[in-house]
């Protein structure tokens, strides 16, 4: 929640939650994007999570 918290007030773009650290879903829960852990940043295609088009 604290770096949930410190991404919305730094206004960094992208609060992304990972699953792997020290927060469990319910204190990610405002996350822009929940991930089980950094290698899932990028995609299978190559593409960062955030990335659509």
């Amino acid at each position: 929640m604290t770096d949930i918290r410190f991404a919305r007030n730094s206004a960094a773009g992208l609060a992304i939650g990972v699953l792997s650290g020290a927060s469990g879903m319910s204190e990610l829960q405002d996350a822009d994007f929940v991930i089980p852990t950094v290698a899932d940043i990028v995609q299978a295609d190559g593409r960062f999570i955030w990335q659509n088009d």
